[in-house]
């Protein structure tokens, strides 16, 4: 089979907000039914098993693609009611979209921006943990939302 022809196999078996995802990022598939990135100028990288992106979530997916450990997605998935996606425009700013397309995360509660490189940046679990709580703390009203990392 060819790409073409392996790649649209692939894509019939997922939703469309996955298909879309894979067309942002210029996903392509290899005979072994991975999911990977060839951008110019760049090595290739594997993101994922085809398997994984048909059995898991977006949350999980962005995860992936944006090298976020398990705990960050975890965080993620956990409050994703009271987080936004957003993209950036050079010429609008911030732009809400839909979470397939983003590369932020806004905090509704606190107005924060969070951006998915930041968030791969940060090792140290206390850190991250220091973050969740300051998240957290614009939440007091809501405990169903406050689940430990």
């Amino acid at each position: 089979m060819d790409q073409a022809a392996r790649d649209a196999a692939l894509k019939e078996e997922l939703p469309e907000e996955k298909i879309k995802l894979i067309e942002k990022y210029r996903l392509k598939s290899t005979p072994d039914l991975y999911w990977i990135s060839e951008e110019e100028n760049a090595y290739r990288r594997v993101v994922c098993r085809h398997s994984f992106m048909k059995k898991n979530d977006m949350v999980m997916i962005i995860g992936r693609l944006n090298s976020l450990c398990f705990a960050k997605v975890k965080y993620i998935r956990s409050r994703i009611g009271l987080l936004d996606p957003y993209t950036y425009d050079h010429v609008n700013g911030f732009v809400k979209t839909e979470l397939w397309n983003s590369r932020f995360l806004k905090h509704v509660p606190s107005g924060f921006m969070l951006d998915y490189r930041e968030l791969a940046e940060i090792s140290d679990i206390d850190e991250f943990r220091r973050l969740c709580g300051i998240l957290d703390s614009y939440c007091e009203g809501s405990p169903d939302q406050l689940q430990t990392v």
